[in-house]
């Protein structure tokens, strides 16, 4: 099973994040029409979001957790030029009501966590980043979900 578990404070991310260092995890966050999805730097205690080109840094978020090890999700690697899978985990919308799906790539050795919207009929990945501000990726991991349910929404 897994969760979205909204995080109001540094305490609440402590709670959740106890002993997990410099660990980096899954995040979403709404600004105004927008789902953003990023990454939390747990040792930071902040999420990072990329939007409209500009690096987004916020303490009030959604953390994704998946409980014990799902045989549900799994990263699939989306060489440019290739369609969305039909098994992409959708998190939201965008603000043309086009669904929003989570990524990953490594930027710099850190591997981090974006949101990938379909732009021209292909899909790219965004990525906030402390030192390069926003990356785009064409080639990249996407979150596959293999299964109906299961995935609870605790905002």
């Amino acid at each position: 099973m897994a969760l979205w578990i909204k995080i109001k404070s540094e305490r609440g991310l402590a709670k959740y994040t106890k002993n997990l260092g410099e660990n980096i995890l899954i995040a979403k966050a709404s600004q105004d029409i927008y789902c953003l999805v990023g990454y939390i730097k747990v040792d930071e205690r902040l999420a990072y979001f990329a939007l409209n080109g500009q690096v987004v840094r916020k303490n009030e978020f959604s953390m994704f957790v998946i409980n014990g090890r799902s045989r549900y999700f799994s990263w699939y690697y989306l060489r440019e030029g290739e369609s969305l899978p039909p098994k992409s985990y959708m998190v939201g919308h965008d603000y043309r009501v086009k669904s929003t799906f989570i990524g990953k790539t490594t930027v710099n050795g850190e591997e981090l966590y974006g949101r990938v919207n379909i732009l021209s009929d292909e899909p790219v990945l965004s990525i906030a980043t402390k030192s390069d501000g926003v990356v785009f990726a064409y080639s990249f991991y996407i979150l596959l979900y293999e299964a109906d349910g299961n995935v609870i929404n605790n905002e």
